[in-house]
Order: structure tokens, then C-alpha cells, then sequence
């Protein structure tokens, strides 16, 4: 991902130079702060955790029980159903100390009870604030306008730096350039004035998922 990244920040500082192109960006920030915790996954099982107990109390703890065990009440008078979940506040969870401090429990009863601390490594990062995908492909999007020139002449400059480019790709990846024309709904075929276009260059990202690791997001849980 951070090769493709810094494919499509060189690819968009060329494109900022073509003449009928405005408001170019990146659609997907990369810069949002993570906090990802790995697992120490021998110390784990020698007190006898695995990933997924260290990933479930985490998860209960900053989103609630509803997540991993639904449960619901049937209010007698009314009969309506309420959802029951416990949760740790979020003032008691508002410091990396308080993270730390989250207690650890498994399906072993015979394992002692740990906090997150002693199994875990924590360290600060960024990642990308938004995920897109194309198909299932996760993809990095290149958003812009055409003003003051018809969306072919931008297309085709476009797509010379592209080309120029390929040789630069990241392996496994590759550049689609997407142009689309916004029109009014209403009223004859001839009366319908095109509107400035969105030129959208998607750099498709191929990349290979392990099932075996426990993922969380904000924080992200890494095995």
C-alpha cells in the first residue's frame, strides 16, 4: 500500500500541470492515527490465550458485548426489545495507560487472568482514514474536474502520463482512468448541458490477505 501511495502523490504532483484540470486530490487521507497492537503470540500461549481472546476482550471493552454476544430484553408491558450490552465507559479508556490496563480473560479456565499489557506490544501509526474498493479490488482514487477545456483533451493528457508511467507501478497494480459527465435529468436530449466533468484515475492495489490474523480498526490488532 505505501508503494501505491507514493505512486499516486508522484502521479497527481505531474498531473497538477495540465492545462483544464482543477481541484485534483486523493480521495483516501493516509494520514489518520492508528494505534496497532501485536499480539505476543508465544508469551500468549504459554499463559493460555490465543489471538481471538485478546481480540474479543478488546473489542467488548471499547465497543461492548453487542458485538460478539447479542443479547436482548423483551420489556412484559409493551413487548418491546431492547438490546443489553456492558461496555467499559469511555472516560475509564481515555489514556494508553487505561488501553493496557484492559483485563484479559479465555475459554481455558485454568489460564490465570492477564491485562492487555503483558501480551501485547503497542506502537503509535497512520493509515488510510477511508478504504475504497473497485469490485473487491481496494483502490487509491485520483478525483478532479475539467474547466475551460472539453474532458477529452484532459483525458487524453492524462493518460500520456499514465503510460509514461507504467514502468513505476507497483507490482500486482494497475491505473484505470474513469471519465464521466454529469448531465440534467430533465428536458430533450438537446437541450441538455454538459456540466463540468469528474476525471477519476483509480490505481487498482492487489493485495493477499492472511484469514489467520485477528484484525481490529482503531485501534487495529495485529498478530
Amino acid at each position: 500500500m505505501e508503494a501505491n501511495r507514493l505512486y499516486a502523490d508522484a502521479l497527481l504532483e505531474k498531473m497538477r500541470y495540465i492545462s483544464g484540470t482543477a481541484d485534483l486530490r486523493i480521495q483516501q487521507p493516509f494520514d489518520e492515527p492508528y494505534l496497532r497492537l501485536r499480539v505476543e503470540r508465544t508469551k500468549a500461549e504459554q499463559l493460555g490465550f490465543t489471538a481471538h481472546d485478546i481480540a474479543q476482550n478488546l473489542l467488548v471493552s471499547l465497543s461492548g458485548s453487542f458485538q460478539t454476544s447479542p443479547s436482548f430484553w423483551v420489556d412484559p408491558n409493551n413487548h418491546v426489545s431492547y438490546q443489553i450490552a456492558t461496555q467499559t465507559p469511555q472516560y475509564r479508556t481515555d489514556t494508553l495507560q487505561d488501553l493496557e490496563n484492559i483485563p484479559i480473560t479465555g475459554i481455558d479456565p485454568a489460564a490465570p487472568p492477564s491485562i492487555m499489557a503483558s501480551l501485547v506490544s503497542l506502537q503509535r501509526g497512520t493509515g488510510m482514514a477511508v478504504v475504497s474498493h473497485y469490485n473487491v479490488a481496494p483502490v487509491i482514487d485520483i478525483y478532479g474536474a475539467a474547466t475551460g477545456r472539453d474532458l477529452g483533451g484532459v483525458a487524453g493528457d492524462i493518460n500520456k502520463i499514465v503510460n509514461s508511467t507504467r514502468q513505476q507501478l507497483p507490482r500486482g497494480s494497475r491505473v484505470e482512468l474513469v471519465k464521466s459527465t454529469m448531465r440534467p435529468t430533465c428536458g430533450s436530449e438537446r437541450n441538455r448541458l454538459p456540466v463540468p466533468a469528474i476525471v477519476i484515475l483509480r490505481t487498482l492495489i492487489k493485495m493477499l490477505h492472511n484469514a489467520r490474523n485477528a484484525v481490529l480498526k482503531s485501534p487495529r490488532l495485529m498478530t
